[in-house]
C-alpha cells in the first residue's frame, strides 16, 4: 500500500482541461508534466532543481513546519474520507491509494473570483496525480475539482476559478502505482493560499 507523506517548503504553475480551473503563468521547463496534459488544471511552471521560492505571493502558509495530531489549527488529515455527496472518490489497491488533507482557508474562496495556490512537491517512483478541491467543511465532500496535474518533482502554482464559495480546500494525492518494483516516496511542502495574487 502506498505511503503518503506531507511536509513543507515552496512552489510553480499549470493549466489545460478539467472543470473551471486555472489561468497560469508562462510555462517554464517541466519535463515531468507536459503543459498540454489532458485534464490538467494549469500549465506546468517551474523546476524542482531550484530551491528558489517561485510560488504565489503575498499569501498565507497553510502547511505548518511542525505538525502533530490529526486536526490542528484548521489543518486536518482525512484518514477515513467519505465522498458524502461529493464527486471526490478515493482510490485503493496494491501500491495505490489516496491521501487527503483538509485546510481551512484564512480567506474563503468566492464564486467567480480567481484564487491562487502554490506548493512544492517531490516525487520518487510513484505514478498518479495531484488535485485541489473546493469544499464547505473540514474533510468535507469534494464539491469542485479546481486543479489536477500528474505527479512530478517541481513547484506548482494554480490560479483557479471556483463556481461557488468554498471556505475549505482539499489537497489530494492519488498514487496509482509505482514506476517499477522498487521503493517510492513523495512529499508536499509550502502549500500557500494567495487570494489576491497570481502565479509568477
Amino acid at each position: 500500500m502506498a505511503i503518503l507523506t506531507v511536509g513543507l517548503l515552496a512552489m510553480a504553475c499549470s493549466s489545460a482541461g478539467k472543470p473551471p480551473v486555472a489561468d497560469a503563468g508562462t510555462p517554464d521547463s517541466a519535463p515531468d508534466a507536459p503543459a498540454d496534459h489532458p485534464g490538467s488544471g494549469v500549465d506546468a511552471l517551474g523546476d524542482a532543481s531550484t530551491d528558489m521560492f517561485q510560488g504565489c505571493s503575498p499569501g498565507d502558509l497553510l502547511e505548518p513546519l511542525f505538525f502533530s495530531g490529526a486536526c490542528v489549527n484548521g489543518r486536518c488529515i482525512c484518514s477515513d474520507y467519505s465522498p458524502d455527496g461529493g464527486t471526490l472518490v478515493p482510490i485503493t489497491g496494491i501500491s495505490a491509494g489516496t491521501g487527503i488533507i483538509s485546510y481551512q482557508l484564512p480567506t474563503p474562496m468566492k464564486a467567480g473570483q480567481p484564487y491562487t495556490f502554490s506548493f512544492t512537491y517531490s516525487n520518487y517512483n510513484f505514478t498518479g496525480d495531484l488535485e485541489l478541491w473546493g469544499t464547505n467543511a473540514e474533510c468535507g465532500p469534494g464539491l469542485q475539482m479546481l486543479f489536477s496535474e500528474p505527479l512530478g518533482s517541481k513547484v506548482f502554482c494554480a490560479t483557479v476559478h471556483p463556481t461557488a464559495g468554498y471556505p475549505y480546500l482539499l489537497f489530494v494525492e492519488n498514487h496509482t502505482g509505482k514506476g517499477d518494483a522498487s521503493s517510492a516516496s513523495s512529499n508536499m511542502t509550502g502549500l500557500t493560499a494567495c487570494p489576491t495574487a497570481t502565479c509568477p
